[in-house]
């Protein structure tokens, strides 16, 4: 992780989390991560993607939120910019696309920039060096999976997989900003 991060604890958290689209995993990961750190006044949690800006989240995503409690229903996609990547303490993204994007067209730090998988992998593993660039999307780096259009079950399926990580995320962040 960047030695950067977490700011100081007097500093507000800016985290950008990113996907294609701005409807379904940005979505949840934003949801989840604003739940997991509400507690928390220091974190600022948003996203955006790189598709057309105004479009409601998928209904999908909007119900599985919802059943938790979280409510997304208002939600309109949002375009990314190089602003709040330069903004941003730390982004996660759905997948190494994203990150490559983040970086290399809005201008982000590589070294700020991971799949929500990655980071969670790399609370563990920090020692581990990073591949870079065409080896970067080359490399086996966890991605969260895309459900758009597929059954019920892989929506459920990539849901909880994206639930554990921000609990993991948010331990990890509210325990690093504490210290």
């Amino acid at each position: 992780m960047s030695s950067a991060f977490p700011p100081p604890v007097s500093v507000q958290v800016r985290i950008l989390v990113l996907c294609a689209h701005n409807r379904t995993r940005s979505v949840m990961i934003e949801g989840l991560l604003r739940k997991y750190l509400a507690t928390d006044p220091r974190f600022v949690v948003e996203s955006a993607g790189f598709g057309p800006e105004g479009l409601p989240a998928l209904p999908e995503a909007v119900q599985l939120l919802a059943e938790q409690g979280i409510h997304v229903g208002e939600h309109r996609s949002r375009q990314a910019t190089a602003q709040m990547v330069r903004d941003a303490h730390l982004i996660l993204t759905a997948d190494k696309k994203q990150v490559l994007a983040a970086t290399a067209d809005l201008g982000g730090e590589f070294d700020k920039t991971y799949t929500l998988p990655e980071y969670v992998h790399r609370l563990h593993h920090t020692m581990e060096e990073r591949p870079r660039g065409y080896n970067y999307l080359a490399s086996s780096v966890a991605e969260v999976e895309d459900p758009t259009g597929r059954m019920p079950a892989v929506w459920k399926s990539v849901y909880i997989g994206i639930d554990g990580w921000c609990q993991q995320v948010a331990l990890s962040l509210v325990g690093q900003a504490g210290a």
